[in-house]
């Protein structure tokens, strides 16, 4: 018989695959594993252990009272009357000291200086003060206003720590004036300012005059939407401001006379006398 030829198709055994064991461990042993933590214990229900676990409520009852009973029954501890007056007679003293040392901090050094009044500026000056209305010209922030009195000032911001009816008073002056009479600061600064405005301008000594301001309220601009965008970028960035300023009323602009000038307390001298005196 011929024999038959091997086909070239290769011969596929099947075979059953083998069930391999999981060897699968949880992440929590691994953990514990690594650590050395030791697993929680728990306990048994407490109808098994009764006598344990009466015990167990009685104990934490006892020091759950106790500290609360405690800080009843407790007296509060009153130190002795001459402790006390001992203590208030060494706090004193500190208040006082503490007192007359930040007194001097708040004069300026030039309140401490006595006023000087040349022979001119006390022939002229009642009659400024008699001639009225009078204007001055103000700075805040060293930005100069003039101001007469019955005038509504809206500063170009929002001063803080004020509110609708308050008293305020400008001391910082650089000319106090009325129709016919005009008085200037000193000529060591100049009252313009220069490119970066960090210039200070002489101002007249505030015991000549008093100008007085009413707060009246706060403004507030409408919201104004402003849209920015850079060049070469489509990024477009929209800013929402809404301004506020205080609006001021001034109520009263007085220029001390010689009268008022003597009768206050503090150090005046006259150039005139002292030279009527040292002729004498």
């Amino acid at each position: 018989m011929p024999s038959r030829a091997p086909s070239g198709t290769p011969v596929r055994i099947l075979r059953q695959p083998q069930q391999s064991r999981s060897h699968h461990v949880s992440s929590r042993s691994l953990l514990q594993s690594a650590l050395d933590i030791s697993p929680k214990q728990t306990q048994p229900a407490t109808f098994l252990l009764p006598f344990r676990s009466r015990g167990l409520h009685q104990a934490a009852t006892q020091q759950s009272a106790s500290p609360a009973h405690d800080f009843h029954n407790t007296q509060a501890e009153i130190p002795p009357s001459s402790y006390l007056q001992t203590a208030t007679s060494a706090s004193s003293p500190t208040s006082h000291s503490a007192t007359s040392i930040s007194a001097p901090s708040s004069t300026t050094n030039s309140l401490s200086r006595p006023l000087v009044l040349s022979s001119s500026l006390q022939s002229l000056l009642p009659r400024l003060a008699d001639q009225k209305p009078h204007y001055v010209i103000s700075h805040i922030h060293k930005f100069p206003y003039m101001l007469t009195e019955g005038d509504v000032l809206r500063l170009p911001f929002h001063m803080h720590g004020v509110s609708p009816g308050d008293i305020l008073r400008f001391n910082r002056a650089s000319i106090l004036g009325s129709r016919d009479y005009t008085l200037k600061a000193g000529a060591k600064n100049t009252e313009s300012y220069d490119a970066k405005r960090t210039g200070e301008p002489q101002y007249i000594d505030e015991r000549l005059f008093e100008c007085r301001v009413r707060v009246m309220g706060l403004e507030t601009n409408p919201m104004m939407d402003k849209e920015k965008k850079k060049r070469r970028n489509r990024h477009r960035k929209v800013v929402h401001s809404k301004h506020k300023y205080t609006v001021l009323r001034v109520m009263q602009i007085k220029v001390k006379s010689l009268e008022e000038l003597k009768s206050e307390k503090g150090m005046l001298v006259l150039e005139g006398a002292e030279a009527q005196e040292a002729t004498a």
